[in-house]
């Protein structure tokens, strides 16, 4: 026998057949809920674990239950899942207890009425919440306790401990889909034998043994498998809303309460075995479901699982410390073997190697890194040992920032997404109106057939297979992009980039690698500067700047400092070094504090930037670029598929038009200032073009953000400072491509999803209302809806070159 267990948080009797579990200190300790596993969570998750060794006794517990959520209140319990916005906060909280879009409507609705809170959304396909709210007016636990109240469990999300929530989740939903088999298979033998004695003639007493074992064996299926359908439909009707579980719940209700009347009295026909059916061909369904949507929540999950605990510090005397991983700071210098994955982002300050990034780029070729190149926690050292300095870790790395982003876009709803919702919503109200007058209709033409008649039009209806058909496409099509590299932030992405007719391109970093070189230096002559002199002071002032350009006067061995810095967007740089004023820049930016000056036109095929002081020209550098490899097949595929494609660029009109005329790009203008790309974006949308920006993601953010959907050509350490709607986080063009198509082919499984969903109910509901369909039957109908819907989405899963 098994010994009462109590609850390692508040001391309470752990309920039977309750598993919420934690290992503390080498043991595994029961909790009685998901709040006080939660909390504990929480506690030492944020080193406080000396709170359980030093306790004398148990949390005391208030009347409401608040005692789990106002720890929630403090800083350092928020840390993980609540991040700090100008204006405000944002937290992450995982749901429990979600089964419809109903659900996530009634959530939002109660969330967003709440003084103090700004935005709330819920993301169907993950069961997660991301809420906007101002804790000075509303502090976290309140919230928790309105999400309680309305009967839903909620908890802090944790990407670590996601994977033991999902694998908690299959467990329970497993066993509630055994327990309602072995019921249905067990009542159906005795079904058999009912029916075979309702032909062949049967002893009253035998046929009431069988049916009161059926009975028996029903009610345990429906305590211990079909009892989340009547919770969350009394919470709907208690909430004065309506969820798809409603109509779920009232036939297996009437069913069982029919059969156990006519059991009762001894007369008329008993339906215990189409109870069991219907609890375990709907709990099939909906695990088949909660299969999928676990397989779309595990790509950043994943890596986060198998991120190191530990890492080796070295240490001010040069020696290697062993340390856990949450104890690292910025600045100090760890060491990554070959084979180990990286545990922060940082810097190589010694060491040379290939790390694959595939986990976080889409590209499965390791990158070659050395002395000064940036690595990100998640990614794998392949060949040899490298010191780094760390830059970022734990929720401020570059692993979490996309988690957050692919969070963000699944949370925004597209318009077709929120008509989805109102549909499903509508749809249930429709249905329970129609049962009610059909059972009307029967009970007058056919009494003893009404009540199976208004179930089977209960079962067969599938508002489920509605409110999934566009969550799930949209999550598997952003998973799908995931994988080749392409990291959605934005919602919208995906409807608006089919409507986008013109693609605009930058030139530098964009369809050229924006690797510069400098491959010639002319030195004017002028003054007491030498060519070293000049190549140090271009350094550094371009050490100051993101752009591309910068990149070219990268290690050369200066060591002036420039300060009083002053970055004029796409024209140059000015600042201070050695009490003299410099500007480095194109000729136009020279010229506007120079004048106009003399010099002969340039007519090679590299860009030439100048350097100059507050009396004279000092030099030039001319830099080469190359085209990417893939930009040629890029521009061509997008003018094939109709887009018209234009090229804008802060470069000199000349090198802008080399590129067009080798791409075949019809439109290019060069000498663009963002305002002059804003100026020719905005000009194109009041022509009612809608247009796709593609630019680096740092140096264009106010155009990106003009354009109807924005893609950066950026590297996963460039993700904090980028705004972009979606990322190419391996940059390959090609992946452009890919997008338009997985958009594409997103919009037209949902208009088949629609349409399946639509049609199936248009058929089926007039035929179970003409008593043509049987209960079973429907209810294998309904689940079968689903899983189509479902499966037609996950096709994007599979990838299409």
């Amino acid at each position: 026998m098994t010994e009462p267990r109590d609850c390692f948080h508040c001391g309470l009797p752990v309920p039977k057949n309750t598993r919420f579990q934690l290992v503390y200190e080498g043991q595994q300790q029961d909790f009685c809920c998901p709040g006080c596993l939660a909390v504990a969570e929480t506690i030492i998750g944020g080193g406080l674990e000396d709170y359980y060794r030093h306790r004398d006794n148990f949390s005391e517990l208030a009347d409401t239950g608040e005692h789990n959520y106002t720890l929630f209140d403090q800083a350092e319990f928020q840390e993980g899942f609540v991040s700090h916005r100008k204006g405000g906060q944002t937290a992450r909280i995982s749901l429990g207890g979600i089964s419809c879009a109903a659900c996530v409507w009634l959530i939002e609705q109660r969330l967003n009425s709440i003084d103090g809170v700004e935005q709330a959304t819920v993301n169907l396909t993950q069961h997660r919440l991301l809420i906007d709210y101002d804790e000075e007016t509303v502090p976290l636990s309140a919230i928790f306790n309105a999400i309680t109240n309305i009967g839903y469990t909620p908890s802090p999300f944790s990407s670590s401990g996601e994977e033991d929530l999902l694998k908690a989740e299959n467990n329970t939903a497993l066993r509630r889909l055994g327990i309602a088999g072995i019921g249905m298979m067990q009542v159906g033998m005795y079904a058999i034998a009912l029916h075979a004695g309702s032909l062949q003639g049967i002893a009253d007493e035998q046929r009431d043994f069988l049916r009161i074992v059926s009975a028996l064996v029903a009610t345990v299926v429906i305590i211990a498998a079909a009892k989340p359908f009547f919770i969350n439909a009394w919470r709907a009707i208690t909430t004065r809303s309506l969820t798809m579980d409603v109509p779920v719940a009232l036939a297996i209700g009437l069913a069982y309460v029919a059969s156990c009347w006519a059991t009762w009295r001894g007369t008329g026909d008993v339906y215990f075995d189409s109870v069991s059916m219907f609890t375990f061909f709907l709990l099939l369904g909906r695990y088949l479901e909660l299969r999928a949507r676990h397989f779309n929540r595990r790509s950043v999950a994943d890596v986060q699982s198998h991120m190191p605990q530990a890492a080796w510090l070295l240490t001010d005397d040069g020696k290697l410390a062993q340390i856990a991983v949450k104890q690292l700071e910025v600045g100090q210098v760890i060491v990554v073997k070959a084979g180990e994955r990286i545990p922060a982002d940082g810097t190589i300050i010694a060491g040379a190697s290939a790390v694959d990034e595939s986990s976080l780029s889409g590209e499965y070729l390791p990158v070659d890194k050395v002395l000064g190149d940036a690595v990100v926690a998640g990614s794998i050292n392949t060949d040899n040992t490298l010191q780094l300095r760390i830059d970022a870790i734990g929720d401020d790395s570059q692993l979490a920032t996309i988690d957050r982003l692919l969070d963000r876009a699944q949370q925004q709803k597209p318009a077709i997404a929120k008509l989805a919702d109102r549909l499903s919503s509508m749809f249930v109200a429709q249905v329970l109106i129609i049962s009610v007058g059909v059972y009307i209709f029967w009970y007058f033409h056919a009494p003893e057939q009404a009540l199976w008649v208004a179930l089977s039009v209960l079962v067969v209806s599938c508002p489920c297979a509605l409110s999934l058909a566009t969550p799930t496409t949209l999550t598997a099509a952003t998973a799908s992009l995931r994988e080749r590299g392409l990291l959605i932030s934005r919602g919208h992405v995906l409807e608006s980039l089919i409507k986008s007719d013109i693609i605009v391109f930058d030139k530098t970093g964009t369809l050229t690698s924006g690797s510069l070189q400098r491959v010639a230096q002319h030195h004017y002559g002028n003054g007491s500067h030498d060519e070293n002199i000049a190549l140090y002071v271009a350094a550094a002032l371009e050490e100051h700047s993101n752009h591309p350009v910068a990149k070219a006067f990268a290690n050369t061995g200066g060591e002036l400092t420039a300060h009083d810095i002053d970055i004029v967007a796409s024209k140059g740089i000015s600042g201070t070094v050695n009490d003299t004023r410099y500007r480095i820049g194109c000729l136009a930016f020279i010229e506007q504090s120079l004048g106009e000056l003399d010099l002969p036109c340039n007519d090679s095929n590299y860009q030439r930037i100048y350097l100059a002081d507050e009396r004279q020209l000092i030099a030039h550098f001319d830099l080469d670029d190359y085209i990417r490899a893939e930009a040629s097949t890029t521009i061509q595929a997008l003018q094939t598929m109709g887009k018209e494609v234009v090229l804008l660029s802060g470069d000199p009109s000349n090198a802008v038009q080399i590129v067009a005329n080798a791409l075949a790009i019809r439109e290019a203008h060069g000498a663009q200032s963002p305002a002059d790309k804003l100026r020719y974006i905005e000009q194109r949308q009041q022509q009612g073009r809608h247009i796709t920006m593609i630019g680096d993601g740092i140096n264009d953010v106010p155009v990106l953000a003009g354009a109807d959907v924005s893609i950066a050509m950026t590297q996963a350490a460039d993700l904090a400072r980028t705004s972009a709607d979606c990322m190419l986080m391996n940059n390959n063009l090609s992946n452009i491509i890919k997008l338009i198509r997985t958009a594409e082919r997103s919009k037209k499984i949902i208009r088949q999803n629609f349409a399946w969903s639509l049609g199936y109910n248009v058929l089926t509901v007039p035929l179970a209302a003409a008593g043509l369909i049987p209960p079973y039957i429907a209810v294998i109908g309904m689940s079968l809806s689903s899983l189509i819907v479902v499966g037609n989405a996950l096709r994007l899963l599979k990838q299409e070159d």
